[in-house]
């Protein structure tokens, strides 16, 4: 072999592996922001369910930046005080919106 053939095969080889290691370019949008749920006028002792499974006490979810992201889509929304349901929906959400859910002693 040629001193000039493998000068450039070294040079294709260093090439094509750098092209290899780029980064990508393009940008990454994640869309709308996802649907929220908010809590207003619950007792301290009420519970928050989503869909069946336990989310937490609803003062966690007071409004504001306290509030439960979710999914898109339909849920079963359920609020529970010492056991007893004080409140019960099914709701649909999508975009970003904020379902506010007011507790009305």
């Amino acid at each position: 072999m040629s001193f000039q053939f493998k000068r450039v095969s070294i040079v294709l080889l260093l090439t094509v592996l750098c092209a290899c290691n780029s980064y990508p370019t393009d940008n990454v949008s994640l869309g709308e922001e996802r649907p929220a749920i908010v809590v207003e006028g619950a007792s301290k002792t009420a519970a928050l369910y989503v869909d069946g499974l336990l989310m937490g006490n609803t003062s966690r979810f007071s409004g504001n930046k306290n509030k439960l992201l979710i999914e898109e889509g339909r849920h079963k929304v359920v609020v529970k005080d010492n056991g007893v349901t004080v409140y019960s929906e099914n709701i649909f959400v999508s975009g970003g919106q904020v379902k506010i859910i007011s507790i009305t002693n």
